[in-house]
């Protein structure tokens, strides 16, 4: 999923920054996340989700 994340953030042209303001999350998780040093509820998941504008399976897919 860490992947997934840094992948489709990017692709949206959004800063780590960005998609924590976004998502209601800190920054400093989701550069964890990213990383995969942090695992994530479900509730996070659909946060982050909408702040990208997808839907959740998307962060759950193999990344490209």
């Amino acid at each position: 999923m860490a992947c997934n994340v840094r992948s489709l953030r990017e692709q949206k042209g959004m800063t780590q920054a960005d998609l924590a303001d976004a998502s209601g999350l800190a920054r400093t998780f989701v550069n964890k996340l990213e990383r995969g040093h942090v695992s994530v509820a479900l509730e996070t998941i659909g946060a982050l989700a909408n702040a990208l504008e997808i839907p959740p399976r998307k962060l759950l897919e193999p990344a490209d």
